[in-house]
């Protein structure tokens, strides 16, 4: 329940960040986030068992690092993408549905990559499209810059979890 409070949050806590501090660059702000998520998560690499794992296999340790970088680089991308969307003028609203397509985004690109062309696979992929498209698309306001921007969201999450479950085999 906290986990689900703090993402659900996140969109309206950027989107007050920003109009507090409008000339903020946004990767000022990435930096600044990203910076106090890298230090609460230093005590748990340099723990007694992380140490052992290094000592044990110091052959593997560039490899996990360019792993780590590649599923990185993907979940960036997603914040960028929410970053600059809601700094454009996207809503909290707005952005948080868009994110959502990534139930749509993870089952595209793993049925593309493990061949799955089956008629069950595309249909449950095509139903979560139009369900978030019914929900974005409502009104009569249509889309913004800022919205736009927010695609970026699907791709870089739902990359990272295709990409982390890829290496974590």
């Amino acid at each position: 329940f906290v986990i689900m409070t703090l993402w659900a949050s996140n969109f309206t806590v950027i989107k007050m960040i920003y109009n507090e501090l409008p000339n903020m660059d946004s990767s000022v702000y990435a930096g600044w986030r990203f910076g106090l998520a890298a230090l609460t998560g230093v005590p748990f690499f340099f723990n007694q068992g992380s140490m052992k794992i290094y000592k044990e296999h110091p052959d593997k340790l560039a490899d996990i690092f360019m792993k780590s970088f590649w599923v990185g680089l993907a979940v960036f991308i997603g914040y960028m993408g929410q970053a600059i969307g809601i700094m454009q003028g996207s809503s909290p609203e707005n952005c948080a549905f868009i994110a959502a397509l990534c139930i749509a985004w993870v089952p595209f690109i793993t049925g593309v990559l493990k061949k799955d062309f089956s008629k069950n696979h595309w249909a449950s992929t095509l139903m979560a499209i139009s369900g978030v498209a019914f929900l974005e698309l409502k009104g009569s306001h249509g889309m913004s810059a800022g919205d736009l921007w927010c695609f970026l969201q699907p791709l870089g999450f739902g990359s990272s979890y295709v990409l982390l479950e890829y290496f974590m085999n």
